[in-house]
């Protein structure tokens, strides 16, 4: 912990990705980040909600403030009309968010510090930030760079938005090697995604049966980049061995029947169990009875939910995916291959005869001094000092 006495900065953070009446979860990580900062900072944030073809004006400027989905974080929901013009809509968005963000000036006053998060927001940040002469910063957590998904516009923007940044910050070296081998450049520093350490903390693990319990956490969503099947696949393996095993699927999204056909005509039907979503105390109860997280993603900017895991004591078995190969070791996980089920499945072997080794309360003390809220407000804190001085 830091104890020296701190100047409280104005921040003001900018996002694509926010909880909202549509998706409560979207951009959760984002949220996290900024609910730690305001333990030390004045923040407030403006949610880029994107267009809106039913507005009567220009661009919208809403303002959020005593709602679940804002957590008494300071919110403005900002939306603008479509351009009516061809080929203009990046102009026309540059130009609406200045007047919105001049607007948020005159009303809360004028911010140190310009944070962005992921790069469509640290573009108009950038260039915000750039006319009004206030330094921007930008935390990049997408895996488009990874995923080969950025078109010759994207590249454009990132580009623009990572020169004009005074510093970016990747939440794992694979997304930086991502970012660099794009071609991009700009002053990069990796700072993790943070765990809310009130929800994910260590209980001691209380067996009541001989069942190993397997947890999957995460968007059930029909692309394989998730890699339920691959694990399915390795289930399949592990079933044909004498152990007693079952799999929690907590999570929903637009492939959950899709998955549910294909356990149900599978030969382990009967071990697996879908849960839908849940709340974040839930999910902690969940691992609180897990024996064992399992990650099968092929690629991962992070994967909060992994670090949830280790937060409350609970191994890991993780693919090499982007993010976990930064914090997964022999204290508290096994890494495999990605998008091998074989692997996996020899991954679930190992990880299982091994699982009376792990001491639980190390796994969650380094978890918590690697992803608390307190160090990362206090990483960031550095950051801003070090942009402002």
């Amino acid at each position: 912990m830091n104890n020296q006495v701190q100047k409280e900065l104005k921040i003001v953070f900018f996002t694509n990705w926010y909880p909202n009446k549509k998706n409560p979860v979207e951009g959760i990580f984002v949220q996290e980040i900024i609910k730690a900062v305001s333990k030390s900072h004045s923040v407030l944030v403006i949610h880029n909600a994107g267009v809106d073809p039913t507005l009567d004006r220009p661009w919208k400027l809403e303002l959020q403030e005593n709602s679940p989905l804002t957590r008494g974080i300071k919110t403005y929901r900002f939306r603008f009309r479509p351009s009516p013009i061809p080929k203009t809509s990046l102009l026309i968005s540059i130009w609406y968010f200045l007047q919105a963000f001049r607007k948020v000036v005159q009303i809360d006053g004028r911010p140190d510090i310009l944070h962005a998060q992921v790069y469509p927001a640290g573009f108009l940040a950038a260039i915000v930030g750039k006319l009004s002469r206030i330094p921007v910063i930008i935390t990049e957590h997408s895996s488009a760079f990874a995923r080969d998904l950025l078109s010759r516009s994207n590249l454009f923007t990132v580009r623009i938005a990572y020169r004009l940044a005074k510093v970016v910050l990747p939440v794992s070296s694979a997304l930086q090697d991502a970012i660099i081998q794009k071609g991009l450049q700009g002053n990069f520093q990796i700072i993790p995604n943070v765990v809310d350490d009130s929800v994910f903390y260590y209980l001691v693990k209380k067996k009541t049966d001989n069942i190993l319990r397997f947890l999957y956490v995460g968007l059930l969503d029909r692309s394989e980049n998730k890699g339920l099947k691959i694990l399915f696949q390795a289930l399949e393996k592990l079933a044909e061995t004498d152990q007693n095993w079952q799999l929690d699927i907590v999570g929903d999204g637009p492939g959950r029947e899709y998955y549910q056909r294909m356990v149900a005509e599978s030969p382990i039907k009967k071990c697996v169990y879908f849960h839908g979503l849940q709340t974040k105390p839930e999910i902690a109860g969940f691992f609180g009875k897990a024996d064992l997280f399992v990650l099968p993603s092929i690629k991962e900017t992070f994967s909060v939910v992994t670090a949830e895991a280790l937060a409350t004591g609970t191994p890991v078995l993780a693919t090499k995916c982007g993010g976990p190969e930064d914090f997964i070791n022999e204290n508290n996980g096994i890494l495999v291959e990605a998008g091998d089920a074989q692997a996996l499945y020899e991954g679930l072997l190992k990880i299982t005869k091994a699982l009376d080794g792990f001491d639980h309360s190390l796994i969650a003390e380094e978890a918590y001094q690697r992803f608390s809220p307190e160090v990362i407000r206090d990483e960031l804190t550095k950051i801003y000092d070090g942009v402002l001085n």
